[in-house]
């Protein structure tokens, strides 16, 4: 559940700012012009200094010599910089590379719509839980005593809505279902990849794309099937818990005339009501059947209520309650956090006011902050592909050289030259 709350709600407030704010490419002609004038600027000094010595370092000052081995240094981080942005480019590369680019770029405003559509569906998802909460609170049936059970949905939920009546048309509720559950799913895989896995404020593993070491993917996809486990119970307890627990069953509220009677409601449609836990009605007790993953877990909450009441308080880290949306007239929103406070459910109000939930924080700070290009990162990884790239051609002159003194060529080379 912790690494449900630190990275599912981080990770559902970065995806679809990230769509929409697309951070700066690599293969930007900005990014080519700056470091094509930074490498001539100093192409340039470098031919100041060697001008003052005749071509020998050796005359230069101490201060100027090392600024030469600077500006040496820096030269070879530009050279393998501009090396890295031509094949992010597709320069030197296959033509379905390049149109592949060209392709991308063209459906970047269809990038920019699907991330306004996640965000509207994310805003959706976390108002959804917030209600789901508040009601949990304050019309829970035995409130922390059997893990905040809810019998009854009494605030209107607009995601458990969708789904209800999704239902109805056979299998378009499955479709909505399997997408919500990709969306927490990716949501995690891009908290874990922005924040990386950490141990408490320390870095152990960072995932990046064609740099993440075998541990840590390892350790991510571990990570990863907890989180799946948390979603079963945000899911089907939180975001839509009619629709996961009966569906779109109804029953006839109506009174049977005689014993034994069928309750008949076509005349009466007021009286169809939705299936639910404290129906009074012996036709409810009847027709509905509620599912199997809410059977489980409302025994597990009933059983232990200490891992409902963690399950339950930690829906409110992921969505955050903050002073301004405590302190607001409960006249203004029905069953406001407010009226759970002064009816005892949450005996401090000051722990409660300062639970400010990692989804506003992510979303708040993703929102304002402008995406800027890890220039340094940029220059380790050129550095490392060029280091690899050394080693093979070591290897491979090694291995060369090995079968010069052993006298033996190489087996595929000999069988090739045989065959022509």
């Amino acid at each position: 559940m912790c690494m449900y709350v630190l990275y599912t709600s981080s990770g559902l407030a970065l995806l679809p700012i990230t769509l929409i704010k697309t951070a700066p490419s690599i293969s930007s002609p900005t990014l080519r012009a700056s470091t094509a004038s930074q490498l001539e600027a100093n192409r340039e000094r470098q031919r100041q200094l060697e001008g003052r010595c005749g071509g020998n370092p050796d005359d230069l000052s101490s201060k100027d010599r090392r600024e030469l081995d600077s500006l040496v240094r820096e030269e070879r981080t530009l050279i393998r910089r501009q090396r890295l942005i031509e094949e992010a480019q597709g320069e030197h590369r296959s033509w379905i590379i390049r149109s592949w680019f060209k392709v991308e770029a063209a459906f970047r405003p269809f990038k920019l719509l699907g991330g306004i559509v996640l965000l509207l569906t994310a805003v959706l998802i976390w108002v959804s839980m917030l209600l789901t909460t508040i009601d949990k609170a304050k019309n829970s049936v035995c409130k922390q005593h059997c893990g905040y059970i809810l019998g009854n949905i009494n605030v209107f939920n607009p995601v458990n809505w969708v789904f209800v009546n999704a239902a109805k048309i056979f299998p378009l509720d499955y479709g909505l279902f399997a997408l919500l559950v990709l969306l927490f799913f990716s949501s995690s895989v891009v908290g874990i990849a922005t924040a990386g896995i950490r141990f408490l404020w320390i870095r152990i593993f960072q995932i990046r794309k064609g740099h993440t070491s075998p541990q840590a993917l390892l350790m991510a996809t571990v990570m990863l099937t907890l989180i799946t486990l948390a979603l079963n119970y945000s899911i089907s307890m939180i975001v839509a818990p009619q629709y996961a627990t009966f569906g779109p069953q109804t029953f006839c509220d109506r009174p049977p005339r005689y014993p034994g009677e069928q309750p008949d409601c076509k005349n009466y449609p007021d009286l169809v009501k939705p299936c639910s836990e404290l129906a009074d009605n012996p036709a409810a007790k009847a027709v509905c059947t509620p599912s199997v993953v809410s059977t489980f877990f409302n025994r597990v909450t009933l059983n232990f209520p200490f891992f409902g009441i963690v399950f339950f308080w930690a829906q409110f880290v992921f969505l955050g309650k903050t002073r301004t949306l405590a302190s607001l007239p409960s006249s203004l929103i029905p069953y406001l956090v407010s009226d759970i406070i002064f009816q005892g459910v949450i005996p401090n109000r000051f722990l409660f006011s300062l639970t400010l939930g990692i989804y506003l924080i992510v979303f708040l700070t993703t929102l304002f902050r402008t995406p800027k290009l890890d220039e340094r990162q940029i220059d380790e990884d050129a550095e490392e592909a060029e280091e690899e790239g050394l080693l093979a051609s070591t290897a491979r002159r090694f291995n060369a050289n090995w079968r010069d003194f052993t006298g033996r060529g190489n087996r595929r080379t000999i069988d090739s030259n045989y065959v022509h």
